[in-house]
């Protein structure tokens, strides 16, 4: 878990993504870095074309599957929602992009990834 001062546990989560902004319909490939129950954050390497039309305030659709172990069973949700864009930070060569997302089914999974990192920490120490 990241330590800063937010409402909601962000869980560090490493998977390929592809963002679609609404407006133009270009696809951005991309990874996710970071979830919380109401947020997402990608990574997006500025050499990825169609970067730059992301803007702060602007709305995108993004789509990823995430496969990880809980316990001895292997679960895979496939995720594909919306999201306001937040806020962007450009790192080196990485621009994070954070989203903000509504949706029971992404605030589900979210809650089921934060289980999950809290149960393989716990089982590996």
């Amino acid at each position: 878990m990241l330590k800063d001062n937010r409402y909601y546990q962000r869980t560090l989560v490493s998977v390929p993504a592809i963002l679609h902004e609404k407006e133009s319909n270009r696809e951005i490939s991309c990874m996710v870095r970071d979830i919380s129950e109401n947020g997402i954050c990608f990574e997006v390497p500025v050499r990825e074309r169609n970067v730059d039309s992301l803007s702060e305030g602007g709305s995108l659709h993004f789509q990823f599957i995430d496969t990880y172990q809980y316990g001895k069973e292997v679960e895979t949700d496939v995720l594909s929602n919306d999201g306001r864009i937040r806020y962007m930070r450009l790192y080196d060569d990485v621009l994070r992009v954070g989203c903000y997302v509504t949706g029971d089914d992404f605030q589900k999974y979210a809650v089921r990834r934060e289980v999950v990192r809290g149960y393989n920490r716990t089982a590996t120490a």
